[in-house]
C-alpha cells in the first residue's frame, strides 16, 4: 500500500475522530440529560461524560460481560469482543472498569483504523481511487458511524469481514475462514460469512488448481458460533437463548420468524401514524431506521446485479437476519457493517455534480453531529 494513501486514511480518521470528540464535547453541555442506559450508571457517568458515553445503551451490557462475565439476560450479545476486552484488561493488565472502558474504546479506535485500509485495499480491486475515496467519507459520515469507535462489537466485526472478503479475494481460503470463524462469535450475522466463503470458492474455482479442496476450510467458519453455543448450552441448557430471548429487549421484537413486508407493514400502519411527533428523539429514531431499512433494501437488490454475488449475499444477510425479530429497531446501526452498499452509493455519488455530492456529505454529517449528540444525551438512536 502506497505511504500517500496510508497517509489519508490516517488523516481522515482523524479528523473526523477530532469532529466527534467535539460534537460530544457540546452535547454535553448544551443538550438535557436523559438518565437510563448510561455507560457506568448515573453516578459514574456524571464524573466523565465524555469518556463514559460512549458506552451508553447495548455498551453498558458489553461493559458488564467484560467484567464480570454473562449474567441473566446478557446472551443476546456475543462473546469475542466483551469477552477479548476483559480477558487483556483483568487477566493482563490487570486494570479496574475504568481502564478497561479505555482500553476497550483504543482496541475499538485501532480495529476501525485497520478495518477502512481493508476496505481502501478491498475496493482498489475493482474500482478506481476516487471511488475508494467516496465510500471511505460515506462510512465515515454515516449517522450512526460513531458506533465504530463505541465500546459495541462494530469495528471488530467489521475489520474481520472485510479483510476476510479480502483474503477471500487473495485466495487465501485459509485465513478467511479463521476470520469468519471469529465473526460468527462476534455477531450473529457472521453466519452469513459461510455461504458467502463457499461462493467466492465458486467464483474462482478457474483461477485456482484443485479449487474443491479448499471447500474443507469451511467447516471452520462457524467455529465461533458453535463454541458460544456450546458454552451456552453448558451454562443455560439452551444453545439458542441469544434468539430465545430477544423479545426482552423491547415488544417490537418477537422471537418468531417475522417476514420483512410484514415488518415494513408495521411501520407504515402502526407505528408512523402513532408516534408523538412533539419528541424529537422518538421521531429521529424511528425516521432514521425507516429510512435505513429503505435504502439497504434498495442497495441489496441493486447489489445483486451491480456487484459480485458474494457482496451480495453478504449484504442481504446483513439487512435481513435482524429483520427476521420483527422490527427495525437498531436497524441504522446494523446495516453500518454491510460495505459493499456503501461501495455501491459511492459509485452512484460519483456522477453526480461536485455540489450536489458536497450537499450529500454536508448533510450525512449534520444527521451524524444529531444522532451522536443524542446518543451521548442518554437518548436511544440504535
Amino acid at each position: 500500500m502506497k505511504s500517500a494513501d496510508l497517509s489519508f486514511l490516517f488523516k481522515s480518521f482523524l479528523v473526523w475522530r477530532g469532529m466527534l470528540f467535539l460534537v460530544a464535547l457540546v452535547a454535553i453541555y448544551y443538550l438535557p440529560l436523559r438518565e437510563d442506559f448510561l455507560g457506568g450508571k448515573i453516578d459514574t457517568y456524571k464524573t466523565l461524560p465524555v469518556l463514559w458515553g460512549w458506552a451508553n445503551f447495548d455498551g453498558e451490557h458489553f461493559l458488564s460481560i467484560a467484567i464480570f462475565g454473562y449474567r441473566p439476560l446478557q446472551y443476546f450479545f456475543f462473546p469475542l469482543f466483551p469477552v477479548m476486552v476483559g480477558f487483556i484488561g483483568k487477566h493482563i493488565l490487570n486494570a479496574d472498569i475504568f481502564y478497561i472502558l479505555v482500553q476497550g474504546l483504543i482496541l475499538n479506535n485501532i480495529f476501525f483504523l485497520v478495518a477502512i485500509i481493508g476496505l481502501w485495499k478491498l475496493v482498489l480491486i475493482e474500482y478506481k481511487k476516487q471511488v475508494a475515496k467516496d465510500t471511505l467519507y460515506l462510512l465515515l459520515l454515516f449517522p450512526t458511524a460513531f458506533y465504530f469507535v463505541s465500546f459495541y462489537s462494530e469495528s471488530l466485526f467489521l475489520v474481520l469481514a472485510i479483510w476476510f472478503f479480502y483474503f477471500c479475494r487473495k485466495e487465501e481460503f485459509g485465513k478467511a475462514a479463521i476470520l469468519a470463524g471469529l465473526a460468527s462469535a462476534t455477531r450473529v450475522v457472521g453466519i452469513v460469512l459461510l455461504p458467502v466463503f463457499l461462493i467466492e470458492i465458486y467464483l474462482q474455482r478457474k483461477q485456482t488448481r484443485f479449487y474443491f479442496i479448499n471447500y474443507f476450510w469451511g467447516a471452520i467458519c462457524l467455529t465461533g458460533l458453535a463454541g458460544y453455543m456450546w458454552f451456552l448450552q453448558r451454562t443455560t441448557g439452551d444453545p439458542l437463548i441469544f434468539k430465545n430471548t430477544i423479545g426482552l429487549f423491547g415488544e417490537q421484537r418477537s422471537v418468531e420468524m417475522v417476514l420483512l413486508p410484514q415488518v415494513f407493514y408495521r411501520y407504515f400502519f402502526k407505528i408512523i401514524p402513532n408516534i408523538n411527533y412533539k419528541y424529537l428523539p422518538v421521531v429521529t429514531m424511528t425516521f432514521l431506521e425507516l429510512t435505513s431499512a429503505i435504502l439497504f433494501l434498495g442497495l441489496s437488490i441493486t447489489s445483486f446485479f451491480k456487484q459480485r454475488l458474494s457482496y451480495f449475499i453478504y449484504l442481504a444477510g446483513i439487512y435481513l437476519v435482524p429483520t427476521f425479530a420483527g422490527s427495525f429497531s437498531s436497524m441504522p446501526r446494523y446495516v453500518l457493517v454491510g460495505f459493499p452498499g456503501f461501495i455501491l452509493m459511492a459509485l452512484y455519488l460519483g456522477r453526480l455534480d461536485r455540489k450536489i455530492k458536497l450537499m450529500v456529505y454536508l448533510f450525512l454529517g449534520i444527521l451524524q453531529i444529531i444522532c451522536l449528540s443524542l446518543f451521548f444525551r442518554g437518548y436511544f438512536i440504535s
